[in-house]
């Protein structure tokens, strides 16, 4: 692509001869098949019989910004608790090569007895975990998705027979981004190319947030709890779920606050199903029907507005 371009700046009569429409088309392929690298010269013959040349200069700059981003370099931040074996090493620059399709990348090694054991790999955004409390955190989710299943007090020993046996260990890749400004709470974030609408972003500290504006290198976040534990450069992880609730009849009688947590001091609430909260309305045949009307007591507006109880809307 390069020695294409340099030849057009070189010999800029190849240009006009390549691009004027009185030339035949045959002498056209001659001059492409004598000066041009084999590798661009079907491109421009296509050119050439679209009479549409000009179009070179897009096609060799999208090339190149390509080929620069595949050459840019990543960074590999590889934490654990006891140091991998030179061969372990190798093993995970190999897993990092066959991923990412790079060779560049710097490696970073960091101790983190935090972790119990294992170790996590961090590949530019991206996390790979193969921790003690990855695992002990992959197996509490799976228990949590089985507790819906138990009846009665004699199923316990069962579902943890199965969940045990139905355990699949595996690296949990995770999204991670980093928080650029924050204020009144939203976190402005980068880093987070897959995130959804709706969807919560847990950080370091434990507050959560829901994606609400999507931009094309960014990200805001509305935060569900203090801000004060962040602030620039504090790290969020995509969760892959979307903003929701989980519902139970355990939930009659109960004090929550606005996420759906207790606060009556009664223990906590097991849900047996969950529910977003951006979801569409049911439809008009699936409503309970309007049949009887509300008074406000207020003349002006029950002369004016008729409202029926259970009405969604004016």
């Amino acid at each position: 692509m390069s020695s294409t371009s340099r030849i057009f700046k070189v010999l800029p009569q190849t240009a006009s001869q390549l691009s004027d429409p009185t030339i035949p088309i045959e002498k056209r392929y001659e001059v492409i098949d004598s000066v041009f690298p084999t590798e661009v010269r079907k491109t421009l013959k296509s050119l050439c019989d679209d009479n549409d040349l000009k179009k070179w200069d897009e096609i060799a700059k999208q090339y190149t910004n390509i080929r620069t981003s595949n050459e840019r370099q990543i960074h590999v931040q590889l934490r654990y608790v006891t140091r991998p074996s030179e061969k372990q090493l190798m093993d995970i620059q190999k897993f990092v090569f066959d991923k990412y399709n790079t060779h560049h990348f710097d490696f970073d090694l960091c101790e983190d007895k935090s972790l119990g054991g294992g170790f996590i790999l961090e590949v530019g955004n991206d996390q790979y975990d193969w921790s003690t409390i990855g695992r002990r955190n992959q197996f509490l989710e799976q228990l949590k998705n089985t507790r819906s299943e138990l009846t009665s007090d004699a199923d316990i020993i069962t579902i943890l027979q199965q969940s045990v046996g139905n355990f699949d260990l595996k690296a949990e890749k995770k999204e991670i981004g980093f928080i650029e400004s924050i204020g009144d709470g939203i976190a402005i974030m980068n880093g987070l190319d897959h995130a959804m609408y709706g969807e919560v972003i847990t950080f370091d500290n434990g507050t959560k947030g829901m994606v609400q504006n999507i931009e094309r290198d960014r990200i805001g976040v509305i935060l569900f709890g203090d801000e004060s534990g962040l602030s620039e450069g504090s790290r969020g992880i995509r969760t892959g779920r979307m903003a929701g609730i989980s519902v139970s009849d355990e939930y009659l009688g109960r004090v929550v606050n606005a996420l759906g947590e207790p606060i009556d001091g009664l223990g906590p609430v097991n849900g047996s199903e969950f529910r977003a909260i951006e979801q569409p309305a049911p439809g008009i045949i699936d409503r309970s029907p309007v049949n009887e009307p509300l008074q406000t007591g207020i003349l002006a507006i029950d002369s004016m507005f008729p409202i029926g109880r259970g009405q969604r809307e004016l």
